[in-house]
C-alpha cells in the first residue's frame, strides 16, 4: 500500500525532524518515505525502525541510497507532491536532481494540506477538469478564457474525462455538450465528426453512434417512378413534335390556293382593261 497505515505514522510523527532548513544542513533517513518516480511510478521504502528523523509535509529526503541511508530534507516545489516521509532517490550525478522526483503526476491533483490521511490526498482529476503540475482548472472555465482572448471558439468540441491533464477532442460518432465533462453516442439519423458539440449533419442511414457516413442503396420503387416519368416526358415530347409537323403540313396548301387566287383576280383586272 502506497499510503501508510496508522500505526506508522504514528510512529512516524514521533521521529519528524524539526530542523529543516533550505540548505542541506537537516539530516533525515532514506530508509523510509514515499516517493513518485521521475517516470511517474508510485513507491515507497519501509525499513524500520529508522536510525533518523523523517521529513515533514512539504519537504522531501533527498540522497543517493547507493552511499547510505541518510539524506536531507529539502523544500518541494508548487509542482511536487511531499507528505510526511517523502523521499527523493536520487543518484549521485543525475543531473535532473530532486526536482524529477515527486512530481504530482499529470491528471491527478495533490494537496500538501492533510497529508496524514490514509485515504490519499493524491487523487484523479473528476470529469469536467483537468490537473497539471499539481494545479486544477475547470474544463469549462479554460473554454471561456480562450474566448474572452479573442481566440474564438477553438475548444468546442473538447471534453475532459477523469485524470485529463488537457483538453481533448470529441471522438467521431460522438458529442460533447458544453459541459465539457461528458461524451455521448451521436443518435440516429446524425453523423458526428471530430470535435462536435451539436449533432447537426443528417445522415438518414446512420446509426446510434456512426463513425462513419453510411448511404443508404437507392429504393427500387424510385427508380420505376424515375423510368415513368423518364418515358412519360418523352411521349409529351413526340407528341408536340408530330402536331407541329401535321400543321406545317396543313398551312402548305392553303398557300398554294391563296397564290392562285390572287393571279386569277390579277388577270381578270387586266382584261377589263
Amino acid at each position: 500500500d502506497w499510503y501508510y497505515s496508522d500505526e506508522t505514522l504514528v510512529t512516524l510523527s514521533r521521529v519528524v525532524s524539526t530542523s529543516t532548513p533550505d540548505a542541506c544542513a537537516a539530516p533525515c533517513t532514506l530508509s523510509v518515505g514515499r516517493y513518485i518516480d521521475p517516470h511517474g511510478t508510485f513507491g515507497a521504502v519501509l525499513d524500520l525502525p529508522a536510525s533518523l528523523p523523517v521529513c515533514p509535509a512539504g519537504r522531501h529526503c533527498v540522497g543517493d541510497p547507493s552511499e547510505g541511508t541518510e539524506g536531507c530534507c529539502l523544500r518541494c516545489a508548487d509542482a511536487q507532491y511531499c507528505g510526511l516521509a517523502t523521499v527523493a532517490l536520487v543518484a549521485h550525478g543525475d543531473a535532473s536532481g530532486p526536482a524529477a522526483w515527486n512530481v504530482c503526476p499529470g491528471g491527478h491533483a495533490c494537496f500538501d494540506g492533510d497529508m496524514s490521511s490514509r485515504d490519499g490526498a493524491v487523487r484523479e482529476c473528476e470529469a469536467g477538469y483537468m490537473c497539471q503540475h499539481n494545479r486544477k482548472m475547470s474544463c469549462a472555465v479554460a473554454h471561456r478564457a480562450a474566448l474572452d482572448a479573442g481566440y474564438g471558439d477553438v475548444h468546442a468540441g473538447s471534453y475532459c474525462p477523469p485524470g485529463s491533464s488537457g483538453l481533448r477532442f470529441c471522438p467521431q460518432g460522438s458529442y460533447c455538450p458544453a459541459d465539457m465533462s461528458t461524451v455521448l453516442p451521436c443518435p440516429a439519423g446524425y453523423f458526428c465528426p471530430l470535435k462536435t458539440r451539436t449533432p447537426t449533419l443528417r445522415c438518414r442511414g446512420c446509426p446510434p453512434g456512426a463513425t462513419e457516413i453510411v448511404v443508404l442503396p437507392f429504393p427500387p420503387y424510385l427508380a420505376a417512378l424515375a423510368f415513368g416519368a423518364f418515358v412519360a416526358a418523352l411521349y409529351v415530347l413526340v407528341q408536340i413534335y408530330l402536331a407541329r409537323r401535321q400543321n406545317a403540313g396543313a398551312a402548305v396548301p392553303a398557300l398554294d390556293t391563296a397564290v392562285h387566287l390572287s393571279r386569277n383576280e390579277s388577270f381578270l383586272s387586266d382584261s377589263f382593261e
